[in-house]
């Protein structure tokens, strides 16, 4: 299955879901969710040979510059404890993405694999990405890290299958 094959069925799925989708690329999708107000995205890239898809979320806001080296060593203990995907800093923008990858198996429906997709990353980024954004908190008086992402994320019942 290509790239293309997989964005079909991708956006097929999602739009079943209820879910707002901006096709930006032949190979990327934006999955915004939320009440407008406050928003999770999720930017999906489908990529052939083999065929994969990864599912990126970015937390608001940047890190001040005096955090960086700090958050990076946090971050590769907080890696070390989740089994699926990662979370990376990036130095130069100080911006925290967490990166799940999924490789397309033809050994269960396509919609079942984007529901579990979906669903882990959502529930890593609600989870983990909270308690860095508490962490942030703790040590910066910056309210852009006052967010709350449970608050912009919806309940993981809204990517079930039905």
């Amino acid at each position: 299955m290509n790239r293309i094959e997989i964005q079909k069925w991708l956006l097929r799925w999602l739009h079943g879901q209820g879910l707002e989708t901006d096709a930006t690329t032949r190979s990327e999708v934006v999955v915004t969710v939320g009440d407008g107000k406050i928003t999770w995205t999720c930017r999906i890239i489908c990529e052939n040979a083999p065929a994969t898809v990864h599912y990126l979320s970015r937390l608001p806001g940047r890190l001040p510059e005096s955090l960086v080296a700090n958050m990076a060593i946090r971050l590769l203990d907080l890696n070390r404890q989740i089994r699926f995907g990662q979370f990376s800093l990036d130095s130069q923008r100080r911006t925290i993405t967490f990166r799940l990858t999924q490789q397309i198996t033809k050994d269960a429906p396509l919609d079942i694999q984007f529901c579990n997709a979906m669903t882990l990353s959502h529930r890593i980024m609600t989870t983990h990405g909270q308690i860095l954004l508490l962490f942030l908190d703790s040590i910066t008086s910056n309210s852009v890290h006052k967010l709350n992402l449970i608050e912009q994320t919806p309940p993981l019942h809204e990517y079930e299958n039905n």
